[in-house]
Formats: structure tokens, C-alpha cells, sequence
């Protein structure tokens, strides 16, 4: 069991532990329907489980504090539910299921109605979709029971191990609601628990004196929080940003660019999960601390007391993220002081607003530290090689072509389809030197030694890839990375309909700095936020995997997270891979008009076009086309359309290609594709008359065709490409441009 003692250096580790499991009695008391409260359950749980006086007494007091420590987990416990506890419903809250916060998100429209998540274990092969009935959200029989049957038997393989727990209370405390009696219980368990531990860490290591506690426990207590105690900054709100990645992606040569991609997909990821470790544990907190990870960022909370030597960790960070990648990637920090009053009054929006201004302040101003401290590293001299890598410029060395540090990450995408486990060995800091030749050394200058294997090995922080069964894999944790094929950019075109080439699909959410800034319709709490990221994140980060599988070999995917991605494919399944993942996130957020994203697809002009470009052109096609006017549009084809027009301009191109191949001439094709020219030139002939032309060309082409196949054409075609004989559907053209690359023939 953990040893728990009143040292300062194990002492944060209890309060990180209570902070964790101070509401434990929540889940079996709804497991069981017991009759005691909540904190009664979770003092006999700890007694049970831990058997120590100091963990139980935090656990078991902090609703009615009486030493620093209790305070200290008392106050962090109301900074991170707000003002739940004081809008109860009463009744049987094993039967109040989480209610989806998208769905309490609004801007201009919303959600229809309330909506509630299914109460379940975490899958990531099963997105938890909110209902809008709450019978069929809510667990029957012996569910909830069943749940926390499982979450025991988990424990006791890890009881003792903080890190664990962490992930433990994940899997199984993200579909439960925190405040089952609340009216508006939006917010997990999990999240509540997470947030409470952060929270209460950094009020441990301010030093704050018992009576200052009492005083800021008291005035919460009365909602005084205009109070001079309140005001006192206490915490660091930090943000981090790994900035640079899209060129460090996708600008590399296209020999072996599928193993080159899927290792850079995993590290640009996983490099931000090893920065914010680093980062908390050389300030002697722990992995709770992390508020947020995903999207090249990660957000972190912090005592205040530790910003000149967060300063101090920021440029030898800046440092390490220079000597690995050359320049291609730049490591960001910003971060603003927290007083109690910004968590407790519903300031928490405009404080994150103003730590992304911060980072923004801080790009315009890359490498600032580097260039007083070290300016040989930045301007040299440096000697010119014989033989330059073509991806970052430094010596290249062995057959290959490139540096050892590109090569390195050549390696490891090749090593990665084969990985199961993702180990993790703390180690002491390496010496710093001008150059990191290898993504190993890179690992081992931010504390850890990382290795993939198919099994666990003792000693390490084991993370199981792509699941959540760690305890039945005997892990310690998980970790989510974009599954990748190994398919090369020719076999992708390859297996291309039509057409051979392979193509990009690039989306990300509209408007969602404002729905965080706008959307909440109550006063927020950091809990809110840091579960809103949460989910949001997860869409992309852990459910994408999944979306993708029914396309096999054809898709990959090279980015997802946060709040945007980026795939890979046979141009031909693009379009079918946009519209699931529209149709599968308009579900996931409830329903809500607000919560849209935009993409585009863009094809390459063949397969060995460099990706950067097509990238950039797929940039374009979005930030110009689909994002404009109102956005929530897709691209393609180089043209706009709305989710709804794209669906019908795929269904309408299907009806082409039946048609054409059912035996139909492909006189049909250049017939709709022709509308373009009917409908934008000769101005002076009547919309009428140009009709009716189209109709005559239509109707001639329907009686060439086999009998069976008349009545098809006039519904599926005829019928929706022109309008109660009077308009001319414009998607008609571009479903025939489309229909005309699909049925191309190889070689043509």
C-alpha cells in the first residue's frame, strides 16, 4: 500500500491521492444503493482498501475541515464543482445518467433537447453517443453494480500505484456523472476528480498558512468572493504548444514517406505528452497536474510560487525541441496567474482567452531565449556537409540519404504496426550537448527511456496502445496514437476507383475558441473547460481510429487530435470517409446546430506528387472555400458545398455511375457535365428555352437506354437534375465531373 507520511516530499503525494479518491463513495453508493453518504462510503472504502489514518482522515473530512491538508482538499473540491452542490433535484440518483455538456452548449441554435450519455465503460471501439431519452442512457438490473465490481477487481492490481489510478478512473469514471442529484450534472466524476487533485496540488506546494485556508474555505462557503484573500494569485494556468507541425509532417520525400509519416505522426503526438511530464515532475508535481493533452498542445495547472523556475524549465525545453528537429518545430510557453476568484466566480473563460493571446504573443517571438543565452547555437558558424539530409538540412549520413535523426524516425514507423505496448523509463536528465542524433536521445534529454515491445516488461510505466484493457494486459496505463497502414502512396492510388492517384482530407471544428469563450449558458468552472477539451479531444484522438476501420488499407490516418485532422487515402473513399466522420460527430455532440467542422479534399495530380503540396493546396481549399460564408462546409473538386449539398452530389454521381455502368453510353456524362456552359453562357436565351434543350437531350438519351433501365434514369437523373421542368440543379455538373473520374479507365 502507499506509504503515507506528514514529509513534505511524500506529503503531495497524499493529497494528489485524496484529491483522486475523495468521492469514491459516489460510485458505490449508486453501485449498491446505499444508504450512507458519500463521504461516510468513502472513508470506509479508504479504511478498507488503504488502511491508513492520514488518507482517511483527508478523504473522510473534507466537508468539515480541521487540519491544512483538509482545507486544502476541501477548498479544491469546491473550486472544481462550483456551486453543483447547491442546486439538488433529490430523488434516486442511480437512475440520473450524465447529461452531454455539447448539448448544453450554445451559440445561435444549440441542441434540440437535453441529452444524456450512455453510462458505460469506456471503449474506445464504441463512442459513447448521448440519447435524448434517459431510460435508455441509464444502466439496468445490476449494471451500475457490475461496473463497480470491475473497477475493484482492476484496483487491487494496482492500488499502490498513483499513476495507475489515474488511468483507472479514466476508464471507468468518465461516463459517470460527478453530481448525480444536480439538475445540470454535465460534468464526470473523472473529470471533477482530476481537476480537484490539480487543484489541491498546487494549493499544497503555496505554503499557504491554516487560518488563510480557513479564511478562503469560509468565504466560498459564503459566495463572499469579492473577499482580499480570493484576489491572491495562487496558480499558474500554463499552455503549451509544439508549433511547426504541419511542415515537419508532411515536407518529406516520398520514398518510404508511409513509415517516414507514421513515424512522425506518433512522435509530434507523443512529443507533447513527454514535454508536460517533464515539465510537472522536475516541479515535483505529478501527471494530475496535466489538465489537458492533444492537438500540439497541452495545458497544465500550476502553483504560482513555481514560475521563475517554470521559466528556467522553458528554455532548456526550447533548448532540447531546437537541437532534435533543427528549427522545424518550436517549443511554445505561455502562462497567467489563477486567483481563487477566477475559479470560484466563473472567470475561468476570459483567463483561457488570455492565456491563448499569451501563446500567441510568445510565436511572434521563437527562439528568443535560445539567441541571448546560446546565439551560436541559432547563427553558427556551422560547417556545410558534403551530403545534406533533404528534410531538415543537417549531414546525412548512410545509405539512405538522410540525417540520423530523420532516419531514426524512419525506424520507428517502421517498428510501430508491429507495437502493442509503449514502455516508459524515467531516467536521470542526460547531459545537454549542441546536437540530438537520434529520437531516442531526444526521449532520453526529456527524462524518459521509451521502447515498443509486444509484451510488458517490469521495472517500466508500461502503456497499452490503443485500448483501455490495461490491468488484463498488465499495464499501467494506455495510450492512444493514429493507427497507420503501411501502404506506400502508390499502393493508395493503386486502389483508387477511377482514376489513379491518392488524395488528402483535412478538417477542422468551426468556431470553437468562441463556443468555449460564449457557449455555456451558467457561470463555468475549470472542471468544465478541462472536461469540454476532454471530450472533444477523444472524438478525434481515440474514437478516429474506429470511424476509419470500415475502409481497411485505404485510409490513414497522419493526424487527429484536439480539435482538427488529417488523412491520407485513395481519393476515391475520401469523400464517403468526410461525410461518416460528419455524420458520427454530429452524434457524438449531441445533435448541436453550433458544434460543425469544415474540410476539404484535395487529389494529387499523380502519386508521386509531393505531399506538402497537396497539402498546402488542401490548406487553401479550406481556410478559402469551406470556412467561408457560415463555413461548416466541405470542398471538392475545388468547389463548396454544404454537408447536406455534398451528400446529394455523392447520391446524385452513384445514379451516373449506375447508369453508365449498367450499360448506358457515357454520352450521359458530357451531357450533365455540359450544364456549366448551358447555364453561364448565351445570357440571352430564355432559362426557359435552356431547360427545355436539356430536357430534349436528357429525354433522347433515356430512350437509347434498355427498357429496365428508363424508369431508373427518369427518377434518379431526370427528375433531380431538373427541377418541376422549370430549374436546372447546379450539383448536376460536378456529379458528372466526379462520376467521370470514378469510371475512368486506367491509363486514359
Amino acid at each position: 500500500m502507499p506509504k503515507f507520511n506528514e514529509r513534505r516530499g511524500k506529503m503531495i503525494e497524499n493529497i494528489y491521492w485524496a484529491g483522486l479518491l475523495h468521492d469514491i463513495g459516489k460510485f458505490w453508493q449508486r453501485a449498491e444503493n446505499q444508504k450512507l453518504k458519500n463521504e461516510e462510503l468513502s472513508r470506509i472504502f479508504i479504511n478498507q482498501h488503504y488502511n491508513d489514518e492520514l488518507f482517511v482522515s483527508l478523504v473522510a473530512n473534507y466537508h468539515q475541515p480541521t487540519t491544512r491538508e483538509e482545507y486544502i482538499i476541501a477548498i479544491a473540491d469546491k473550486l472544481s464543482a462550483g456551486e453543483s452542490e447547491d442546486k439538488q433535484s433529490g430523488g434516486n440518483v442511480a437512475s440520473k445518467p450524465l447529461i452531454s455538456l455539447f448539448s448544453w452548449l450554445k451559440l445561435t441554435k444549440g441542441s434540440d433537447q437535453e441529452k444524456y450519455v450512455p453510462l458505460k465503460l469506456y471503449d474506445p471501439d464504441s463512442p459513447p453517443y448521448p440519447v435524448a431519452n434517459k431510460n435508455e442512457a441509464v444502466l439496468n438490473g445490476r449494471g451500475y453494480q457490475k461496473l463497480w465490481e470491475g473497477f475493484i477487481q482492476e484496483l487491487s492490481k494496482h492500488k499502490d500505484n498513483l499513476a495507475s489510478i489515474l488511468y483507472l478512473l479514466q476508464k471507468y469514471l468518465t461516463l459517470i456523472p460527478s453530481s448525480a442529484d444536480n439538475s445540470r450534472a454535465t460534468i464526470s466524476l473523472y473529470d471533477h476528480a482530476r481537476t480537484t487533485a490539480a487543484i489541491a496540488a498546487a494549493l499544497y506546494k503555496e505554503d499557504i498558512p491554516e487560518p488563510t485556508l480557513q479564511k478562503i474555505h469560509r468565504h466560498l462557503k459564503n459566495k463572499n468572493y469579492q473577499a482580499p484573500e480570493l484576489q491572491k494569485p495562487y496558480f499558474l494556468l500554463v499552455g503549451g504548444d509544439i508549433a511547426g507541425i504541419q511542415d515537419f509532417l508532411y515536407d518529406i520525400p516520398m520514398d518510404n514517406a508511409a513509415k517516414n509519416l507514421r513515424g512522425r505522426s506518433f512522435l509530434v503526438g507523443y512529443l507533447n505528452r513527454l514535454v508536460a511530464l517533464y515539465l510537472v515532475e522536475e516541479l515535483g508535481l505529478l501527471e494530475s497536474s496535466i489538465l489537458l493533452i492533444g492537438g500540439g498542445r497541452f495545458t497544465l495547472l500550476l502553483p504560482y510560487s513555481d514560475l521563475e523556475k517554470l521559466q528556467e524549465l522553458k528554455g532548456r525545453v526550447e533548448k532540447i525541441i531546437y537541437q532534435a528537429f533543427n528549427g522545424k518545430l518550436k517549443f511554445i510557453l505561455g502562462s497567467i496567474p489563477l486567483t481563487i476568484n477566477d475559479l470560484a466566480e466563473g472567470n475561468i473563460t476570459k483567463r483561457w482567452e488570455e492565456l491563448g493571446q499569451e501563446l500567441n504573443r510568445e510565436k511572434m517571438k521563437p527562439f528568443l531565449s535560445l539567441i541571448k543565452e546560446t546565439p551560436e547555437l541559432i547563427f553558427g558558424p556551422f560547417a556545410t556537409p558534403d551530403n545534406i539530409c533533404p528534410i531538415c538540412g543537417r549531414e546525412a549520413t548512410g545509405e539512405t540519404g538522410l540525417c540520423s535523426f530523420c532516419q531514426s524516425i524512419v525506424e520507428m514507423g517502421a517498428e510501430l504496426p508491429k507495437a502493442e505496448i509503449l514502455q516508459e523509463k524515467r531516467v536521470v536528465e542526460k547531459s545537454s550537448k549542441n546536437e540530438i542524433s537520434n529520437v531516442n536521445e531526444l526521449f532520453l534529454a526529456l527524462g524518459r527511456q521509451v521502447r515498443f515491445s509486444d509484451k510488458p516488461e517490469r521495472n517500466c510505466f508500461n502503456l497499452l496502445l490503443n485500448s483501455y484493457d490495461f490491468v488484463v494486459k498488465n499495464c499501467q496505463g494506455f495510450y492512444f496514437a493514429p493507427k497507420t497502414t503501411a501502404q506506400e502512396f502508390e499502393a493508395l492510388a493503386k486502389k483508387s476507383e477511377g482514376i489513379e492517384t491518392w488524395g488528402v482530407l483535412r478538417g477542422d471544428v468551426d468556431n470553437l475558441g468562441k463556443l468555449f469563450r460564449e457557449g455555456f449558458a451558467d457561470k463555468i468552472t475549470i472542471t468544465s473547460i478541462a472536461a469540454l477539451s476532454r471530450a472533444m479531444g477523444e472524438f478525434f484522438g481515440v474514437y478516429f481510429n474506429d470511424l476509419l476501420k470500415e475502409f481497411g488499407d485505404k485510409v490513414y490516418t497522419v493526424y487527429a487530435g484536439g480539435d482538427d485532422f488529417f488523412v491520407v487515402g485513395s481519393w476515391s473513399v475520401l469523400p464517403k470517409v468526410a461525410l461518416k466522420l460528419r455524420r458520427q460527430f454530429t452524434l457524438y455532440c449531441a445533435g448541436n446546430y453550433d458544434l460543425t467542422f469544415s474540410a476539404a479534399i484535395k487529389l494529387a495530380p499523380n502519386f508521386k506528387h509531393p505531399l506538402f503540396k497537396v497539402a498546402e493546396e488542401a490548406r487553401e481549399l479550406l481556410e478559402e472555400k469551406a470556412k467561408t460564408g457560415g463555413k461548416d462546409k466541405i470542398a471538392f473538386l475545388d468547389k463548396a458545398y454544404t454537408w447536406d449539398e455534398f451528400s446529394r452530389l455523392q447520391g446524385l454521381k452513384d445514379h451516373i455511375k449506375k447508369i453508365v455502368q449498367s450499360g448506358g453510353s457515357k454520352a450521359i456524362i458530357q451531357h450533365l457535365y455540359g450544364i456549366k456552359n448551358l447555364l453561364y453562357t448565351n445570357e440571352q436565351e430564355t432559362s426557359y428555352s435552356k431547360v427545355w434543350r436539356l430536357v430534349y437531350q436528357l429525354s433522347r438519351y433515356r430512350d437509347s437506354l434498355a427498357k429496365e433501365l428508363q424508369p431508373y434514369f427518369r427518377e434518379k437523373i431526370m427528375d433531380v437534375v431538373v427541377f418541376n421542368t422549370t430549374e436546372i440543379n447546379p450539383l448536376a455538373s460536378p456529379a458528372a465531373r466526379w462520376a467521370e473520374l470514378e469510371l475512368r479507365a486506367r491509363g486514359d
